[in-house]
Order: structure tokens, then C-alpha cells, then sequence
């Protein structure tokens, strides 16, 4: 027994394993299971003690993989998986708030929950309906929803849009991509949905950090925040519904898709920090504009050497907003 654990839960190894292994029977007895044994850990959790209980929530899940490595994978893991999910989110640790909730909504789909009929929180925290949730993932849920309606008014606000594109919205959003995505088995679609809401939530904080430091240093946390938004970008032209690209890079898939997105392909692919940052200054309104930094972005990021060009605030919005745009720009011809 870890002394964490045994700290807040009188229960031996045996006892522990037995449990486990009489839970994995169905979801409802996983459920009860978890709630058994994390009722400390969640409560430290509501408290606001975070980083704690994400200690004691990662050290109980190692316990029962050791002491049960038969039932471990065949037990429901929604539970766990979802309070890890929404700690590293609240830690500000993205890349593991993703990991964790992709894993809680493939739990929940194998083990028959449907989108439709019966949400689960995890569910309901990726379409951003958030008024049934805990609270700390209630308040989580409402500042993505609250990022995304800003970057709709400003990709609502750009020039450049073919006449036939319908109007996109939150509604829009969660019928064409957000519902269907936690409707398949296919992972590719959940695991953008659940990247969009990360790359939204990661804004906010990435954005008060940028001004604390008034000297020039490591700029690599902004621009790999800002490579999500371009991954997040070619991912959702890879896997968009209407036309399969035959793959190759992301420049070579945009001009693939160049009618399906009503734009020409963009022309200068610049790939180096310096030129990109000073061509915002110049970078007007049009959809077509914020596609090719896009490109320009992804291109210099993967291939810096170092840590970048040294970005301002206003710099890093602007960047910011025409990935998110580009996104959108996608789902709404695509999707």
C-alpha cells in the first residue's frame, strides 16, 4: 500500500485488488468502485488543492495497474481519468489535461455511453455545456466557451469568404463537429475536439505570462501553444468529411483542398520567425491572409533551430487569433 493512500483509505493490497477485480463487471460498479476510493482526492479537489490530489489520484491509479495488471485495463477508467483530466487543466499542464480526457471519453464510449441518450461529464465538458458539471469544470467549460465566442466574432468579422459559406456558430459547431466527434468510435475527430478546447483554454494563461518577463528569453511555450492551433488546423483538414487529401504537407493539402475552401493557395511561405513577424504588421483582414501565416507559422516552428524570434503580445495575438480562425474556417467549409 502506497502511504498516500493508506493515509486517507483503511484498506490493504488484497482488499484493494479484490475490489478492483469485482468492479470490472459493468460501468455503474466501476463508478461506485472509484467513488470508494477517491472521495479524499476529489474533495481535495473541490477544495482547490490541485496539485495534491493529482498526486493522489496518479499514485492510487499506479497501485491498482501493479496490484491488479489482469483487471486494471478491463475496469471502466471514466472516472479517475476525468478528475485527472480537469486537475492538469486547472495545473495548466495541457498537453496532459488532453491525454486524460481523450482517454476518459474512450473509456465512456467503450464502455456504451452515447452522446445523445446518456452524456457523460466528460461529454458534456467537450460541447461546452457546462451548467450540469462540477464546479471547478464547470468554470472551465464556460471560459473555453467564452475564448471560442470571441474567436467566432472575430473569424465572423474577416473578409474574404465565399458567398456559398454558411454562417458559423456554437450550435453550428456542436451539430456538425463536437456531437459527431464524441459519437465515433473513430478517435481522430474526438481527439481534435478535445485539442480545440485546449489550444482555447491555454490562450488565456499563456497570454498573462508573456508581459512578465520584460526581456528577451525562450519564447518556446507561445510558439508551441501556437503550433497546436496550426496542427489543430491541418488535422482538421485531414480528416474533414467531404473530400480525403492525399496527404503530403500542409501547404500541399491546402491546395489540394483550395476549391472546397474557397481560397486561392496562398503564395508566400516564408518559413522563417523574422519575416513572419514582420509581415504582421502589413497582414490585412482576409480569411485567405490568416490561412497563409498559418502555414508560415507551422513551417518556422517545426524548423527553428532555437527558440524563436522574441514575440510581443500583440504579436502573439495576432497569431493566435488568425490560427484560430483558420480553424474555423475549416470546419465551416468542411464540416
Amino acid at each position: 500500500m502506497t502511504p498516500e493512500l493508506a493515509q486517507y483509505k483503511k484498506i490493504t493490497d488484497e482488499e484493494l485488488s479484490s475490489a478492483l477485480q469485482g468492479a470490472t463487471a459493468s460501468r455503474e460498479a466501476a463508478n461506485q468502485f472509484w467513488r470508494s476510493v477517491t472521495d479524499y482526492p476529489n474533495s481535495l479537489l473541490r477544495e482547490g488543492n490541485v496539485a495534491q490530489a493529482q498526486v493522489l489520484l496518479l499514485n492510487l491509479l499506479d497501485k491498482c495497474s501493479s496490484l491488479a495488471p489482469v483487471d486494471y485495463p478491463k475496469i471502466h477508467k471514466g472516472s479517475p481519468y476525468y478528475w485527472l483530466g480537469i486537475a492538469a487543466f486547472l495545473l495548466h499542464d495541457f498537453q496532459t489535461a488532453d491525454f486524460f480526457m481523450d482517454a476518459t471519453i474512450t473509456e465512456d464510449l467503450k464502455w456504451g455511453a452515447e452522446v445523445e441518450k446518456s452524456p457523460t461529464p466528460a461529454m458534456s465538458f467537450v460541447l461546452l455545456e457546462g451548467s450540469q458539471l462540477n464546479p471547478n469544470a464547470q468554470k472551465l467549460a464556460q471560459a473555453a466557451e467564452a475564448k471560442l465566442q470571441l474567436c467566432l466574432e472575430f473569424y465572423k468579422s474577416m473578409a474574404g469568404k465565399p458567398t456559398w459559406l454558411p454562417d458559423l456558430s456554437l450550435p453550428r459547431l456542436r451539430l456538425k463537429f463536437l456531437r459527431p466527434a464524441l459519437g465515433r468510435h473513430d478517435p481522430s475527430w474526438r481527439r481534435l475536439a478535445v485539442t480545440q478546447i485546449s489550444f482555447l483554454l491555454e490562450w488565456d494563461f499563456r497570454k498573462d505570462l508573456l508581459p512578465l518577463r520584460p526581456t528577451d528569453g525562450i519564447f518556446e511555450p507561445f510558439y508551441l501553444h501556437l503550433l497546436k492551433g496550426c496542427v489543430l488546423f491541418e488535422g482538421l483538414l485531414n480528416e474533414n468529411p467531404k473530400k480525403k487529401p492525399a496527404g503530403g504537407d500542409l501547404a500541399g493539402v491546402v491546395d489540394e483542398l483550395h476549391a472546397e475552401l474557397g481560397i486561392n493557395p496562398p503564395s508566400n511561405l516564408s518559413g522563417r520567425f523574422n519575416d513572419i513577424l514582420g509581415d504582421l504588421a502589413q497582414a490585412d483582414n482576409r480569411i485567405e491572409t490568416a490561412v497563409g501565416f498559418t502555414l508560415r507559422l507551422r513551417k518556422a516552428i517545426l524548423q527553428a533551430s532555437g527558440e524563436g524570434e522574441a514575440v510581443s503580445l500583440a504579436q502573439y495575438q495576432q497569431l493566435f487569433e488568425m490560427t484560430a480562425a483558420a480553424g474555423l474556417y475549416a470546419l465551416a467549409c468542411l464540416y
